[in-house]
């Protein structure tokens, strides 16, 4: 599989750069695979699109990976690497005994956040 760190920093068609797309996965320590679901293309077409730089993302993608960056950057702020891919990986009690990551396929960016934050305050407080 090619990684996406490999790949030209900016599609110019659609101004998504990949080093967002890198930076989330770097963060939160999903797969190619995971990224094309939360972005709802295949993983073909990321792969084929980002290397040549002819990524055509709808609205909504851009949407999805702007809140999954964001995101990113918070768990970066409360986790270390090993810590963040363990909450978006583990399934948790508190998420109805399901993962960070399914959350985020399901949509629900919001909570992820919040639990997130909570976490920030819980340790800076």
């Amino acid at each position: 599989a090619i990684g996406i760190q490999h790949m030209k920093t900016r599609t110019p068609s659609s101004g998504i750069t990949t080093a967002r797309l890198h930076r989330v996965q770097r963060a939160i320590g999903f797969s190619d695979r995971q990224m094309a679901q939360l972005l709802e293309i295949s993983t073909d077409s990321l792969h084929g699109g980002l290397l040549s730089g002819r990524v055509a993302f709808r609205p909504r993608q851009k949407r999805q990976l702007v809140k999954l960056d964001l995101i990113a950057v918070l768990a970066a702020k409360v986790y270390t690497r090993d810590e963040a891919r363990a909450f978006f990986a583990t399934p948790m009690p508190k998420f109805n005994d399901i993962s960070a990551m399914d959350l985020l396929l399901e949509g629900q960016f919001k909570f992820v956040a919040r639990e997130i934050a909570a976490h920030y305050e819980g340790r800076h407080t």
